[in-house]
């Protein structure tokens, strides 16, 4: 793997053996010899390249433990090497940290940015043990580290989860110019490394794990990289300046992070000293890897979402499905479910992957919820399902059905994919006896023949849910206006409209005497009752029955036996001869009227109906004696005998 002619700040010199070390003056010396080339591309470190932060074993400060490697307070210049010191105020609002000894930037509560090198063991991402910051005292456990798509490109995003240095500010990527660099621009270079050059023989290079920044102009600038070389002021990268971040200042504002410090050019080291960045005598320029190139994957990654047209679905109780379009910046999403019930197709897709969650039936009564969850990358969308309890009803919990029989129509409103009807008696009967939501359920009930009421229900089941209709049918019924009528001894007839809850009805005579017509009908039927004359002297009675179902209704009818009369019994007819004028009385139809004697005792009419005068006339009686006749009326089998006497002349 070639790098850049220079020294890369890596961790891999902590815990060389004494045999390992023994190889790093001949890598060092040949790394020196290469030339500067021009940053086409930035690659990582070979695993021999050395890093600018020395831990010993332990992982401490080497530096730290040797009185032989210490400078004194004197020696330490306050000044990248030379740098300006950086406020913990400051490192604070530009989220300035601390990784595997190499400096990074937090830009945003949860990414750090960093030089890949600094994350790098065996050529493979390794998660640092810990970030940390000098304006905080939390100490940060990372969770993951993430590189670029192109994997030669010395930048490394380290994710902190949700973060534990709490709120910070975010930290933008340089985006003018399509974030290139210019020659003309002035960049301020962070880092945590070195801040002097060795000292020979015995002072190594100081002030490593202290901010410092310094203004620089950009050279040799590509798509891939830039160069920042040391400035009129002597300051230049060193050492643990890896991964320390290059701001483009405009008017003297933060505009964004162009880079990070990748790799640098030692000019010589110590002799007799192991070549490390502690005995580097001096660096002439230093490399950076820049962000041009990767300004959406990192926002991607360190602003990444995922998402769906809603957030919340009320799926149908009788199951179905939604395709809803997934939107997201990363490269892939995954989609599970938190529910049996509840299913998702495709579990995985990218940008613009139609989704489908389907939601089976709830054949139970009770609600539920179920949650669908996206994740791409570290970002994560629910969408929370819910779903009602089964249901099934009719418009009416009650039919009072006719007691005569009939129907009733009534549609089906449920919830679930289908339903069934039964009835639990035989005289109410149920159709269909399946169906879907809206199918139109026929209830029928059976004529009651009996007198006595009943109940029945239909019970309508869908998934678990139920719904009952009670049904009940009062007895059978049949009625007239009366109970009784007094027919005329004449005979005569009766109209009376029939009252039946029933679909007919008969009706019958005890009497041939009593007729009736029509002998059956339906409700409202008129019944005429026909009582014959009664030209017996007796009276007599019948009864009409009417029978619907097992209801029955009896008209009792009497009539009187035949009469007829005149308004006297007797008559003195005057000898010299005369007439009485009499009105007939009777309950028949007609009479008739005859004398015993008729040659002096006559009748006219002869025959006559209730209320016709009679004439009764009798002769002279001529005779020295008294006379007597008779005059008979007759009506039916009734009579009446009216006596007349004549003196003589």
């Amino acid at each position: 793997m070639f790098f850049i002619g220079a020294l890369a700040c890596v961790e891999e010199f902590d815990g060389l053996t004494s045999d390992e070390s023994e190889h790093i003056p001949e890598a060092v010396s040949a790394l020196a010899a290469e030339p500067t080339v021009e940053p086409e591309l930035f690659v990582l470190p070979a695993e021999d390249a050395l890093d600018s932060d020395v831990e010993d074993e332990d992982g401490e400060d080497a530096v730290a433990d040797d009185p032989d490697l210490q400078l004194q307070a004197s020696d330490v210049i306050p000044t990248i090497a030379n740098g300006a010191i950086v406020s913990n105020e400051q490192q604070r609002q530009l989220g300035l940290v601390t990784v595997n000894g190499c400096s990074g930037t937090l830009l945003n509560r949860s990414w750090v940015l960093t030089a890949r090198h600094c994350v790098t063991t065996d050529g493979a991402l390794r998660v640092p043990q810990q970030i940390t910051a000098t304006w905080s005292s939390n100490i940060v456990r990372p969770s993951h580290v993430q590189g670029l798509s192109d994997a030669r490109h010395d930048i490394a995003l380290v994710y902190l989860g949700a973060g534990d240095f709490g709120a910070v500010n975010s930290q933008r990527l340089y985006t003018g110019n399509n974030g290139r660099l210019r020659t003309s621009d002035s960049v301020v270079q962070y880092g945590r490394g070195f801040s002097t050059f060795a000292r020979a023989p015995s002072t190594p290079a100081s002030g490593l794990g202290t901010y410092r920044s310094a203004q620089f102009a950009p050279s040799i600038i590509s798509a891939n990289g830039y160069t920042l070389a040391m400035n009129a002021q002597n300051q230049v990268g060193h050492g643990g300046d890896s991964g320390g971040p290059t701001v483009v200042m405009v008017n003297g504002a933060n505009v964004g992070i162009a880079g990070v410090q990748s790799t640098c050019t030692p000019t010589g080291y110590v002799p007799g000293r192991p070549p490390t960045w502690d005995w580097a005598t001096g660096i002439s320029a230093c490399q950076y890897a820049s962000t041009e190139r990767f300004v959406t994957e990192i926002t991607n990654i360190i602003n990444p979402f995922v998402s769906l047209p809603r957030s919340s679905w009320e799926a149908p109780p009788a199951g179905g499905s939604i395709n809803l379009k997934v939107t997201t910046n990363q490269p892939s999403w995954t989609a599970s479910s938190n529910a049996s019930w509840l299913t998702v197709s495709p579990s995985s897709g990218v940008n613009g992957t139609v989704l489908t969650v389907k939601a089976a039936t709830n054949t139970s009564t009770s609600p539920r919820s179920g949650r669908v969850t996206l994740r791409a990358g570290n970002a994560s969308f629910t969408l929370d399902v819910t779903q009602a309890g089964a249901s099934v009803r009719l418009s009416i919990s009650t039919w009072a059905a006719p007691p005569a029989g009939g129907s009733i129509n009534l549609p089906v409103t449920t919830n679930q994919p289908s339903w069934t009807a039964s009835s639990n008696v035989s005289w109410v009967t149920v159709s269909p006896s399946s169906g879907v939501h809206g199918t139109v359920l026929v209830v029928s009930a059976a004529t009651n023949t009996s007198t006595s009421p009943r109940t029945g229900t239909v019970t309508l089941r869908a998934g678990s849910a139920s719904f009952t209709l009670t049904v009940t049918q009062v007895g059978a019924s049949v009625r007239l206006p009366r109970s009784t009528w007094e027919a005329p001894p004449a005979g005569g007839t009766i109209i009376l409209q029939v009252t039946i809850n029933q679909p007919s009805w008969t009706a019958r005579s005890n009497a041939s005497w009593l007729t009736v017509s029509p002998s059956s009908g339906v409700n409202g039927t008129v019944l005429t009752v026909k009582a014959a004359t009664n030209t017996s002297t007796s009276p007599r009675s019948g009864i009409v029955t009417l029978q619907a179902g097992d209801a029955s209704f009896t008209l009792t009818v009497t009539q009187a036996g035949a009469s007829v009369s005149l308004p006297r019994a007797t008559w003195a007819a005057p000898p010299a001869g005369g007439s009485i004028n009499l009105q007939v009385k009777t309950n028949q139809p007609s009479w008739t009227a005859s004398s015993s004697n008729s040659s002096w005792l006559t009748v006219s009419p002869v025959s006559g109906v209730n209320g016709t005068v009679l004439v009764v006339s009798a002769a002279a009686n001529t005779s020295t004696s008294a006379r007597t006749g008779t005059v008979t009326l007759r009506a039916g089998n009734a009579s009446f005998p009216l006596t007349v006497t004549q003196g003589p002349r």
